[in-house]
């Protein structure tokens, strides 16, 4: 998984403004396609790259944390933190997968 940026152009403002998907690569036959996942917004909390990179590192380990039950040593700050763990309930939700810890 990774997030990928997006340019959309503003009709009144004439600008453009950034948003950001988490989308998933793929093989399909020989040719490698992505397919977005979820809609990030315009990601304002986040100021900077870092930010943004920690965030789809940390949602790409809360996934691998669900499958394996292996938990990572390191955690970002609060409010990557908090983005992550929003963003990958709104994608377990869409996938439709329950959280085996929950399900006791």
């Amino acid at each position: 998984m990774y997030i990928k940026v997006i340019f959309k152009k503003t009709d009144t403002v004439g600008g453009y403004t950034t948003q950001y998907r988490l989308c998933e690569s793929f093989r399909s036959g020989n040719s490698v396609k992505h397919e977005t996942l979820l809609h990030l917004g315009s990601l304002s909390n986040l100021k900077t790259i870092e930010q943004r990179k920690a965030l789809g590192i940390r949602i790409n380990e809360l996934t691998k944390q669900a499958r394996t039950g292996i938990k990572s040593l390191f955690t970002p700050d609060t409010t990557v933190e908090t983005l992550a763990q929003s963003f990958f309930m709104q994608l377990q939700e869409k996938r439709g997968v329950i959280n085996p810890s929950k399900d006791i």
